[in-house]
């Protein structure tokens, strides 16, 4: 039997002890957390490290018995054709150090990789191929000399196209970039992802005055997601090119007080907007008209639309009769053309070579199902495909959001651009979907006019438009710059009589397909 007295110092005791387990345990936790914390960032140094060590080999796999060599453009097309076509078989849509190093070796056996650039633009793929040193020394410069021969533009303009990747103009570049620089006035019609931003954006960086602070050129757009895409390139042309040119972006259902505190503090060289608050803008005396030199209207058959045109035509009257105009467009409709022209005295219409204005790189197919089957048919299409990123297209608001809404339960990562969704929304779901975070966006006509997203592979259209112009922008979000891309059609048998004026129009050819075991393969 214990006394009080015992009891007490008993229980002390165990308390004692009990303390001391606790403080131990404490002590073991916080430990166990440090080293677990460690070990992570442990795990993510040795990754990077591993990453870098991939980007060494590429840059730096040298071998003892290597020929000289000398530097080659995947880009420019100096590539064997049966590389060439190799390179566009495995790479279209794929992005991976390791996994085009691994085909580079394969393919070129005892080969320096000297290095790969993956930019955002196009894929910029530079190889060694035998040669002599002369040989090397002719054609880095015939690639370092080919775009001043063909564009007359500066050297600031130059390099910093080169740290974009590219290195030679693009068909409507070469036919339209002297032509501007002359100041004379353009209308010019080439397919999409041609390179037209750079063909009027080059000329006038090299005709702005720096020395000034005042508003010189204006380029409209028809949508929120051109107009930023035009001004972001405008900001990168600008840092790589080290010339101090600025750029505003002024677009409607913007606060008007805010955009004319902007116009004050950053003083631009280029406005880039939208038509209407433009023009609202150079009726307050915002915007100064008399100091404008050059005016663009980009994606012009959308800008000349009956009901638009009046509002382009009083921006142009506000300015000075000097002044520049050029027009592009994937597509210029007659009654766009009738009205360009009369904006202008002497105009030079210039288009790309060819019958059709649609990209050829482009392959064109179509599916046919029942009008109730459409939906699992672009369910078990996109599981088949699986694409790095396609825009489905739908002009029905409520279909729009419910294609949306079912892909999200079937755990497709897909965003969608609404009609009544505010412009910073919509910026939001673009952002995001060229980032990566969603490889599918669902998305109408109007909202996706002008998208530039490279990584962009399929196009899935899911109704039909009657006018075939519509058609060729759709298809036109996909194979920028020199990629490849498909353009699919699901739909019923009843929508084969767009798919024939489709053809007619732009003297493409569509293959039916069929889903048959996971697999998309031709019809016979």
């Amino acid at each position: 039997m214990y006394n009080a007295e015992q009891l007490h110092k008993k229980n002390s005791s165990n308390l004692k002890k009990e303390k001391k387990i606790l403080f131990y345990n404490k002590i073991i936790d916080r430990f166990l957390m440090v080293f677990f914390i460690f070990a992570i960032f442990l795990i993510m140094i040795i990754n990077i490290l591993a990453k870098d060590k991939s980007f060494s080999e590429i840059e730096n796999r040298t071998l003892t018995t290597m020929p000289k060599f000398t530097i080659s453009s995947f880009m420019n097309g100096d590539f064997s054709e049966d590389f060439s076509s190799y390179i566009n078989d495995n790479f279209a849509g794929r992005n991976g150090f390791l996994s085009i190093k691994t085909s580079f070796e394969k393919l070129l056996g005892k080969t320096k990789i000297n290095s790969v650039y993956l930019g955002k633009k196009n894929y910029l793929i530079q190889s060694f191929t035998e040669a002599s040193e002369e040989e090397t020394s002719a054609k880095i410069n015939a690639i370092n000399s080919f775009f001043n021969e063909h564009s007359n533009l500066n050297t600031n303009i130059i390099e910093g196209l080169k740290l974009q990747g590219i290195t030679s103009p693009t068909e409507v570049q070469k036919l339209t970039i002297p032509k501007a620089l002359e100041n004379i006035d353009i209308i010019a019609e080439s397919h999409t992802g041609s390179g037209k931003t750079l063909a009027y954006l080059c000329p006038i960086f090299q005709k702005i005055n720096t020395d000034k602070k005042e508003m010189q050129a204006i380029v409209l757009a028809p949508t929120h997601e051109l107009v930023m895409q035009i001004d972001a390139q405008i900001k990168l042309l600008a840092k790589n090119s080290n010339m101090n040119i600025t750029s505003l972006t002024i677009m409607g259902e913007s606060n008007i007080e805010k955009q004319i505190k902007k116009l004050k503090e950053v003083k631009p060289h280029i406005i880039v907007g939208s038509a209407g608050r433009v023009l609202d803008l150079i009726k307050k005396k915002k915007i100064t008209a008399h100091t404008i030199k050059t005016i663009v209207m980009d994606e012009a058959d959308s800008l000349l639309a009956k009901n638009k045109s009046t509002i382009i035509k009083d921006i142009i009257k506000a300015t000075m009769r000097d002044r520049q105009l050029m027009f592009f467009s994937a597509s210029i409709n007659p009654t766009s053309l009738d009205i360009a022209k009369s904006l202008v005295k002497d105009v030079e219409i210039v288009k790309s070579a060819g019958t059709s204005v649609l990209n050829p790189n482009i392959s064109h197919m179509y599916i046919a199902c029942e009008f109730r089957d459409r939906f699992e048919t672009l369910r078990k299409f996109l599981a088949a495909e699986n694409p790095e990123r396609a825009i489905v297209f739908v002009n029905n608001s409520t279909e729009l959001q419910n294609i949306n809404e079912k892909l999200d339960y079937h755990k497709v990562k897909s965003t969608g651009i609404y009609g009544n969704a505010s412009k910073e929304e919509r910026q939001r779901s673009i952002e995001a979907f060229r980032n990566g975070k969603f490889n599918v966006l669902v998305s109408s006509d109007v909202s996706a006019r002008g998208l530039d997203i490279p990584e962009v592979t399929h196009i899935i259209s899911m109704d039909f438009p009657a006018n075939p112009d519509e058609y060729l922008h759709r298809a036109g979000r996909t194979a920028r710059g020199t990629l490849s891309g498909n353009s699919v059609c699901i739909g019923t048998r009843r929508d084969l009589e767009a798919i024939k004026a489709y053809q007619k129009a732009f003297k493409i050819k569509f293959k039916e397909m069929r889903l048959y075991g996971g697999n998309l393969i031709p019809v016979k």
